[in-house]
């Protein structure tokens, strides 16, 4: 088996970016789901309340991010959150210290949206705990719903688009990791993936939202692929597709990269 594609969330709920090659941090991938939107109230948003966050392009260069908007245009802004002064925002039911990364970058998306939002970063010394009942003291994760890293096998959604009439872009997944060369839901039992000397573990199925039924490209809603995941995914009354995974200390610093071998 091989990586088959790798994909990083540098803001939460933004698109995401396709590349060659990424580092492991004990928060998931660099650079992944570092940054996210926040409300009046401190507290997070995403595609579930807003599906017109998919207007959003974002590249890397070097070590900016830039953001695109077909009506306030483009902001750039470093890919390393502000390790300034931090206060609390909330994602989920997590309380996490994150910064501010700028009035002007602010306003662009409060613009955009047309509802006052602040762009924030996770800082290095932020820490938000995975869930104990899957990982151990320490284990973090970044603002990524639960887990810091996710991993789906490309002949899942294969197997999965052959059931529907028109098939669904890989994106609607929002996978991290993506494994060539395996059978069709192979990872729901995985224990441990070997990329190289790094480690690691796969401690749970993604439960899946109606994130899944939106359009990445003009944030509209579509029945699929939920309405037919529902007739077979079904797992303690949801629907599960990938699954969430968190790096052992073997992994953390690994570079990882397109078409390296992947063993069980």
């Amino acid at each position: 088996m091989h990586i088959d594609y790798l994909n990083i969330f540098p803001v939460k709920a933004l698109a995401g970016i396709s590349v060659k090659s990424a580092v492991i941090t004990a928060k998931g991938l660099q650079y992944d789901r570092r940054f996210m939107l926040i409300d009046a109230s401190n507290r997070f948003i995403t595609q579930r309340t807003h599906p017109q966050l998919t207007a959003f392009s974002v590249e890397l260069e070097g070590n900016h991010l830039k953001i695109n908007h077909a009506t306030t245009g483009q902001i750039a802004f470093s890919a390393e959150p502000p390790e300034s002064e931090s206060f609390s925002a909330i994602v989920w039911n997590d309380t996490v210290q994150v910064s501010a990364v700028g009035d002007e970058v602010d306003q662009f998306f409060t613009e955009a949206l047309n509802e006052t939002v602040r762009l924030v970063g996770m800082p290095k010394t932020s820490h938000r705990q995975v869930n104990l009942m899957y990982g151990k003291e320490g284990d973090d994760v970044s603002f990524a719903d639960a887990y810091p890293i996710l991993l789906l096998g490309t002949a899942s959604i294969d197997e999965f688009n052959s059931r529907i009439k028109t098939p669904v872009p890989l994106n609607r997944f929002r996978a991290n990791i993506g494994v060539s060369g395996s059978q069709p839901w192979a990872e729901d039992i995985w224990n441990t993936v070997h990329i190289g000397n790094a480690e690691i573990q796969l401690v749970k199925p993604c439960e899946r939202c109606i994130v899944i039924r939106t359009d990445q490209k003009t944030g509209e809603r579509h029945d699929e692929p939920m309405k037919t995941l529902l007739t077979y995914r079904r797992m303690d009354n949801k629907v599960m597709v990938g699954m969430n995974c968190i790096p052992t200390t073997s992994a953390i610093g690994a570079e990882i990269h397109v078409g390296q071998t992947l063993t069980i």
